[in-house]
């Protein structure tokens, strides 16, 4: 449910102020008036004449709120020394609102009341414009009541300070008016990424004038330093000394003069050591008492970035920390300083730690992120002095769809947060509805979109979403329909896998998600009727003891409507079930009639164009080959396979080539296994063990044993086409029955000479 505009509720209960409930109780209103009610006014943009609720967005049972302090009125948190009791907010909180027309007050961000200054406040009168106060409200489970909002935001209308989920009041301004932007967060700010890009975007001035900027870069200059730096660096350099209170006037005339005087050789060496000391960290400096820190201070080592750090946080300055050598760390953000903004070339592990980071990404794009954004906020900061300041802040903290899809590259390397965990899976819950009851309840498709966004957003969730994702779907702590959908769109990872995993896991308890893929089975989109049956078919093994035949049968039919789905994962399960030949033409009979994907083509035109003769038969080829790797006995088949689909420039390379021979035998008869299937395993292609086998035989100084060698020649001749005869004079060999060895005159000439050389010792 979503809106250009602004939506506002009808201020029906008589009172100006916001309403506790923005939908009206009862399922029956909640499909009939609410829809009709909220369908007409989600275009209107409201007047602010009235102090009401308007629904900004809503994300599954979360809505986004905003209500409006008229022009001229205060919002005034509710006092018990008030005789009136007010209007009930979001979630019954108490406010009234107060007549300041002619009051040039601003209104403070921590109480709601007056402020002395605008320094701690909405910036601007209240008589010359409203004041939005934005909250989230979640709706309870199964009615329409608000529960108690977890967090608030705030702005005004038309001035640029914003307040963000999560955040503490004072946390955003910034300044459209000015050539710089200033971001002010009552916590800690990083950037990470290339230092010149950032300085062109203007970060390096992020902290606004009179910032402290902390460098590691070389300074040419001698520096001239307040002492009280010197106190906070000196304990981190020298731990174990007792302090500068502890040495001599001259020795701190020395050290604070940077000159060695002449005195003991005891004396001299200590006092080279601390100047060598200030020297390393500091670079050439001069300290006194009566000066203050300079714009930017240059550092060498690790101890006097966090001296200056220190310092900062004691004078409360803001600062600005640019390092080209030093290694970032976190506890480098960590301090009372009202910004602290770090820049550096070097990854820092940001595993949780509760801070905003501007990162870069390919092109220069920038993108805000921290633990209460679901994706990183583009920004847009131009400083340069030949355009128009521009500041854009895309501030959408519960928006999720195509934006979060296009930043699931963010996940794998930033574990979700809490808010994420809880938004996503309450987005899954939204769309798992609507998709079973899209078809009885019109609100549902309106709420979640249309079924072809939703099957299509479905699908890419459960084939990208990274492993961090692995305890957003636990059974335990979502809905089991829920994990029912996202098993319909898993994919054939390690991810989808676990998918599938914990919703067969959730049928012992609750035969429900296994109504819902039935369900699925009739949705109007083919492809997820048939992801719905094939993840039936493939997991058929484990779903029988709760069903009957009828399902199984009920899902094949509907998978060969759209066959490419899960198309190999399919036919190893139907291998297992033993189908008799009359299903077997069925099922090839149905294929040649839905043969438009690439892989069903591609199989149909193997089982037309294949020779079936040349392949041996089991019971011909196991005593010949038995000891050779398996898997080698279609390696015929599979020079075959790669020769064919050179030839027809076709691609069919989405799936595992090893996999269609021996899938190919089945469909014709073969009674054996699947490669790298242990039960019922025949000797079939496996490419890798060919190899291994092959380098091993290069690579080894021992004689091997000429039979195998020329058995090896036999797998690997580039006449393929004559492998067929030579295996079974192979298998001769190998047994060494010397008796009944004879030259195969229709195999591979080097197997002739080879043995023409065992026989006679002579070449041919």
């Amino acid at each position: 449910m979503r809106s250009v505009g602004l939506v506002r509720g009808d201020g029906r209960d008589g009172e100006r102020g916001a309403h506790q409930h923005i939908l009206p109780l009862g399922e029956d209103e909640l499909r009939n008036d609410a829809l009709f009610r909220l369908r007409t006014l989600m275009d209107h943009h409201p007047r602010p004449i009235d102090a009401d609720f308007v629904i900004l967005e809503r994300f599954g049972r979360w809505l986004r709120l905003a209500w409006f302090v008229p022009f001229g009125q205060r919002l005034v948190a509710f006092s018990p020394s008030k005789f009136s009791k007010g209007n009930e907010g979001v979630g019954g909180e108490p406010y009234w609102l107060e007549d300041v027309s002619q009051e040039e007050q601003w209104w403070s961000i921590d109480s709601g009341e007056s402020a002395p200054s605008p320094e701690n406040s909405l910036l601007g009168r209240f008589d010359q414009w409203p004041v939005v106060r934005l909250g989230i409200a979640r709706l309870n489970e199964g009615s329409s009541d608000l529960e108690h909002p977890f967090q608030y935001f705030q702005t005004s209308m038309t001035s640029a300070r914003m307040i963000a989920p999560g955040l503490s009041h004072g946390d955003w301004t910034l300044s459209t008016s000015s050539e710089q932007v200033i971001i002010r967060p009552s916590r800690p700010v990083t950037a990470i990424g290339s230092i010149r890009p950032l300085r062109q975007h203007g970060l390096l001035a992020i902290a606004g004038d009179g910032a402290l900027q902390i460098t590691d870069g070389p300074s040419q200059q001698r520096q001239h330093l307040p002492f009280s730096l010197l106190r906070q660096w000196w304990p981190l350099r020298f731990p174990r000394s007792s302090g500068l209170d502890a040495i001599s006037d001259g020795e701190l005339e020395s050290i604070l003069s940077g000159d060695l005087p002449k005195s003991d050789p005891t004396t001299r060496r200590r006092l080279r050591r601390w100047l060598s000391g200030v020297t390393d960290a500091f670079g050439e400096v001069r300290w006194a008492d009566d000066i203050s820190l300079p714009e930017k201070i240059h550092v060498r080592t690790t101890e006097a970035l966090r001296a200056c750090l220190a310092h900062a946080d004691t004078s409360q300055r803001r600062c600005v920390v640019h390092l080209e050598r030093l290694s970032p760390s976190v506890d480098m953000l960590v301090g009372q300083s009202p910004i602290r903004l770090l820049l550096s070339m070097k990854e820092m592990d940001l595993h949780d730690v509760d801070v905003l980071t501007i990162s870069e990404y390919e092109g220069g794009d920038l993108a805000l992120s921290s633990g209460d954004l679901l994706y990183p906020v583009p920004i847009e900061i131009n400083s340069s002095s030949t355009m128009n300041h521009s500041s854009t802040f895309d501030w959408n903290p519960f928006g999720i769809d195509e934006k979060l899809l296009q930043n699931l590259h963010y996940f794998s390397m930033h574990p979700p947060t809490h808010l994420q965990r809880m938004a996503f899976t309450e987005h899954l819950q939204d769309d798992a509805w609507a998709n079973r009851h899209e078809s009885i309840d019109p609100l549902a498709s309106w709420i979640a979109s249309s079924s072809e966004m939703r099957a299509d957003r479905w699908v890419r969730i459960a084939h990208s979403l990274p492993e961090v994702w692995h305890n957003l779907l636990d059974i335990n702590r979502i809905d089991q329909i829920v994990l029912a959908e996202a098993a319909i769109h898993s994919g054939s990872g390690k991810f989808g896998k676990l998918l599938e995993r914990r919703w067969i896991r959730s049928l012992e308890d609750d035969i429900a998600p296994l109504a819902h893929v039935e369900e699925a089975l009739h949705r109007f989109d083919n492809k997820i009727a048939s992801r719905a049956a094939a993840l039936v078919l493939s997991n058929w093994s484990y779903l029988e003891q709760y069903c009957g035949r009828e399902l199984w049968r009920r899902s094949l039919d509907a998978w060969l409507n759209e066959p490419e789905v899960r198309f190999v994962k399919v036919l190893e399960s139907l291998e297992k079930q033993k189908l008799d030949q009359e299903d077997i033409d069925l099922l090839l009979q149905r294929m040649r009639m839905n043969n438009e994907g690439p892989l069903t083509r591609g199989f149909i035109e193997m089982l037309d164009l294949i020779d079936a003769s040349r392949v041996p038969m089991p019971e011909e080829c196991m005593g010949g080959i038995a000891l050779l790797p398996p898997h080698w006995w279609a390696f015929e088949m599979h020079e075959w396979f790669r020769h064919w689909v050179d030839h027809r420039q076709d691609t069919m390379f989405t799936l595992d080539v090893v996999s269609w021979p021996s899938s190919l035998l089945w469909l014709k008869g073969e009674k054996c296994g699947l490669p790298l299937r242990p039960e019922r395993q025949h000797p079939g292609v496996d490419t890798v063990t060919f190899e291994s086998l092959g380098t091993w035989v290069n690579t080894l100084t021992e004689s091997l044993n000429e039979g195998l060698l020329d058995a090896l020649d036999a797998v690997s001749s580039p006449t393929s086409f004559q492998i067929g005869r030579t295996h079974l004079y192979v298998s001769a060999l190998l047994r060494d029955d010397f008796e009944d060895l004879s030259l195969d005159y229709f195999g591979d000439a080097s197997i002739n000479e080879r043995l023409l050389r065992r026989l006679t010792g002579t070449n041919p």
